[in-house]
């Protein structure tokens, strides 16, 4: 049995917390983060190995139920890191979720909103700027591409409406 087994038997048999310092009173250890060193992996870089008498006052005080071989066995099981599980792959979006809208696909690639039009045009993104950009749409004299409820311009046409 390894030693943080033999705490947690410890702890269902007697309902009582069984701390660290607890256990470094009752092995002879200064405090109890040496103990909780000799409970890391082998792997682990604070991993700390009880020398011999410490092992056999551990064996006395737990009644023979941590033993010297079963430190040893501990060494062994836990000297090489575990290997991390496999990220699973996400499972695919149903398309029933997934709906795209392909009539509002563009090949435009310098679409700009009513905002980023207004920025050019008036050199401010204020709302009363915007009210002129969608009068000067409604009035024609700039071509937009509607995309669901949203008006787009090009920049060309920008240009275009600027000379």
């Amino acid at each position: 049995m390894y030693l943080h087994e033999w705490r947690e038997g410890e702890e269902a048999r007697t309902v009582k917390k069984v701390t660290l310092q607890n256990m470094a009173d009752k092995f002879g250890a200064s405090n109890g983060s040496v103990v909780r060193r000799w409970m890391l992996p082998a792997y682990d870089k604070d991993f700390n190995f009880p020398d011999h008498t410490t092992i056999l006052n551990i064996k006395y005080e737990t009644f023979g139920e941590v033993s010297p071989e079963d430190w040893f066995r501990w060494v062994e099981e836990t000297q090489t890191e575990p290997e991390p599980e496999p990220i699973p792959e996400p499972e695919p979006i149903p398309e029933e979720i997934v709906k795209i809208d392909l009539e509002n696909i563009t090949d435009e690639p310098q679409l700009l909103d009513t905002r980023q039009a207004t920025k050019i045009i008036w050199q401010s993104s204020e709302k009363k700027y915007q009210q002129r950009t969608v009068r000067l749409i409604n009035n024609g004299q700039i071509k937009t591409k509607k995309i669901g409820k949203k008006n787009y311009f090009t920049k060309s046409e920008i240009l275009r409406f600027l000379s």
